[in-house]
This record gives structure tokens, C-alpha cells and sequence, in this order.
């Protein structure tokens, strides 16, 4: 029996100040993300693949809603385009569910990496722990019956900007190790405070 995990890491902090904890983190962890806090800084790493088909009840629907409109105003000259994308999602879903007599619907959510390059955008982006780039790496691990076919091993890094993303690299793990690199998949909140670099 074959099984595959894959676990994505960001290989860098996000400042706490770009990421709105109403808006901007609850949409990370609905499609995937785990987040953890250190002092003024967000780390985040994923198992699996995104899932930015998410469904909502009412009430989560209503409230995300009500905080893009609060935290994202469309008079205030910063608005993604993905903002206005979900709102007209959540209300379209919001519509769906009374007159359907519905308590869940489906709503299609903004990638992690229109996030990102939102937080990148942000006026608060300065200072000493200014955010230019995020790069996030990929560890596939292959298991054949409990044990990991080595040769099957990838790891793969997307470094996102501002302007859009590119990949780095997709090289076998076994040349990656062999040049001095060392592969986890250890979660990031058990080694993260050894690994976190110095503000």
C-alpha cells in the first residue's frame, strides 16, 4: 500500500500586523493553514494540498462578510480584488441558504498566496521585518508500507512576491540531503523557536 504526506512550510515569519486575525488568518486556517504566534511574528506550515472549497453555515458566512466590510472598506482606496470576489461569493451563498431552506453552502475561497500578496501590499509592510518575499517549501514523502521509497522523495520551494510566485526547484531528497540539506516534517510549532531567525 502506497501513501504520500506532504507537508508545506513557510521558511519565514509573516508579521503579525499584516495578516487581519478576523479576515486574513481565519481564511488561512478554513483552506488548510495552521498558524502559530511568537512574540510579534506568524508562522505557518500545511499538511496536504489547500482546500479553498470551503463550506459555511450561516452564521460563519454572515460574519465573514460583515468583516471583509469592516476590514477591507471599499472607500479606503486598498481593496484586492479578491475581497470583492468573496463577498459577492459569501453573499450569493448567504441567498442560496434562505431560499433554499439550506444551513450549509459551498464558497469558493482566495488562495493562500493572494494572501500573502496582499499582506506584502500593505501600507503596515515596513520597517526592519518588512515582508518581500514568502518562500514556502514542499516535502513529499512516498511510503510503500509503512517504510519511505527514497527515490520517490521530492522537495519542492515557491518563493511568492507581491507580484506573483515562481518555483525554485524540484530535486530528488536523497541529492538534496547529499549535499548537506536536512529534510522534516516535523510540524513547525515543535522546532520553530530553535529555527526562528532573530528580529
Amino acid at each position: 500500500m502506497t501513501t504520500i504526506h506532504m507537508i508545506t512550510t513557510a521558511e519565514r515569519s509573516i508579521p503579525m500586523r499584516l495578516l487581519n486575525p478576523v479576515v486574513d488568518r481565519t481564511i488561512l486556517e478554513r483552506i488548510g493553514w495552521r498558524i502559530k504566534t511568537e512574540r510579534d511574528q506568524v508562522w505557518l506550515y500545511r499538511e496536504g494540498h489547500e482546500m479553498t472549497d470551503v463550506v459555511l453555515d450561516m452564521t460563519d458566512a454572515k460574519g465573514l462578510l460583515e468583516a471583509l466590510w469592516e476590514f477591507y472598506p471599499h472607500d479606503e482606496g486598498f481593496y484586492p480584488v479578491w475581497v470583492e470576489e468573496l463577498e459577492i461569493k459569501l453573499d450569493e451563498a448567504i441567498r442560496f441558504m434562505r431560499e433554499n431552506d439550506r444551513k450549509l453552502a459551498s464558497v469558493f475561497f482566495p488562495s493562500s498566496e493572494e494572501i500573502f500578496q496582499t499582506a506584502m501590499s500593505k501600507v503596515q509592510n515596513c520597517g526592519e521585518d518588512r515582508l518581500d518575499e514568502l518562500p514556502l517549501k514542499t516535502v513529499k514523502i512516498t511510503y510503500s508500507w509503512g517504510f519511505p521509497v527514497l527515490e520517490q522523495c521530492r522537495c519542492s520551494m515557491t518563493v511568492v512576491t507581491r507580484n506573483g510566485s515562481r518555483g525554485i526547484e524540484d530535486t530528488d531528497v536523497l541529492h538534496f540531503m547529499a549535499g548537506g540539506g536536512v529534510m522534516s516534517t516535523v510540524a513547525p510549532q515543535e522546532t520553530r523557536s530553535a529555527e526562528a531567525p532573530a528580529n
